[in-house]
This record gives structure tokens, sequence and C-alpha cells, in this order.
């Protein structure tokens, strides 16, 4: 894990989430609200903070590319099955009744 390292004896202070510093930046900037957050893929680093972004400020529009279709491996171990995108969404999808969803999914054949 990344982060500041204390020296031997040091106490290291908590710094913010992802979602506490962007709500910062938003209101530093004078605004109460995100119009539209995009969602790229359901990956904990990506999805994981969104959803905390989701409770502490009003999102006008979430575009993402649709239901998750990405499950663990049947032997994927705990740490695996904590990260996968399977495990996050469900709390991602509780979310979504404070924001209004636009769905961008896409199927292309080549035929």
């Amino acid at each position: 894990m990344g982060g500041i390292r204390p020296e031997p004896g040091e106490t290291v202070l908590p710094t913010p989430g992802s979602a506490e510093r962007i709500v910062a930046v938003v209101r530093a900037a004078g605004l109460t609200r995100i119009d539209y957050l995009l969602i790229t893929h359901y990956h904990v680093d990506h999805i994981g903070g969104a959803v905390e972004l989701m409770s502490l400020l009003p999102v006008g529009t979430v575009i993402d590319h649709g239901p998750n279709r990405e499950q663990p491996a049947q032997n994927a171990s705990p740490r695996a099955l904590a990260a996968a995108p399977a495990t996050h969404y469900p709390k991602y999808l509780r979310q979504w009744a404070s924001a209004r969803i636009v769905c961008c999914a896409r199927r292309y054949s080549v035929d």
C-alpha cells in the first residue's frame, strides 16, 4: 500500500479518502453537486469511492456501462473476493436511489 510511512515512534494522522477529497474540491469551487458521474468499470479502485461520494454529495446523473457481468473465479481467495466487482456492485446499486442513472452499454456484433 502507498502513502506516508511514519518514522519509528511517529504517528501519522489519517488522510481523507478519495470521496472526501473530491467533496472538498467541489465545495471549494463553490459547487453543491456533481451533475455527471462517469463509472468506467466496477473494479474497487474505480467504484469504491463512488459509493461514498454519492452518499456525501448530490449527483445528478450517473453514466455507467450497465450491469456487472464480471464474476470472481471459483477458487478466489477471501482477499480477491473482497475486492471483486461482484462484491462492490450491489453497494453501488443501492446508491442509485439518489441519482438518475443513464446506462450507456452497447453491444456490437461482427457479422
